[in-house]
């Protein structure tokens, strides 16, 4: 059950924690946090996130993830400004590389630039996004997703359902 699996990720974080396993905790506090994500308990995986962003301040590999995840729940919890700062420090801290890093910090970026009205430059973002995803080995459904609602946000239907295809599919 979930219940259970989240008791066995803050036990294993906090042991893990403790012993100085910081890398390790890491893990398990981010999927903690994405798990209170997909039910939608956002303040919950904000803390989560927050945590386990303070571990890997000098982890080059897991720096921009932890800040883009962190740029999510603070974005779900309508802290536009907040969210922004964390999603452009992921952007610039991404490796130049990390070609799945890239695309998921570009994406969360991108829906931050849509709360900021600048729609323009979300769009450009989100379909940078997915073009990278594309191009690499891990499944695209994240960034197809964002590009397709983004879309239907905007009242672009057709282009919308389009990309919900394209995003099914990735599914």
């Amino acid at each position: 059950s979930e219940d259970a699996a989240d008791e066995v990720l803050r036990t294993a974080g906090a042991t893990l924690e403790e012993l100085g396993a910081d890398d390790d905790a890491y893990v398990a506090y981010i999927h903690l946090g994405d798990g209170d994500g997909r039910r939608d308990r956002w303040p919950d995986a904000l803390a989560w996130h927050e945590r386990a962003h303070a571990l890997v301040l000098d982890h080059v590999g897991y720096l921009p993830e932890a800040k883009r995840r962190v740029a999510e729940a603070h974005l779900e919890l309508g802290n536009v400004e907040l969210a922004a700062k964390f999603a452009e420090d992921g952007v610039a801290v991404a490796g130049k590389d990390d070609w799945a890093t890239i695309a998921s910090t570009r994406m969360v970026l991108g829906l931050v630039r849509e709360a900021q009205g600048r729609f323009e430059e979300a769009e450009a973002m989100l379909r940078e996004a997915l073009q990278v995803a594309a191009g690499i080995d891990f499944n695209p459904w994240d960034e197809a997703l964002a590009l397709a609602e983004f879309l239907l946000r905007r009242g672009r239907s057709d282009e919308g359902r389009v990309e919900l295809a394209k995003a099914r599919e990735a599914a």
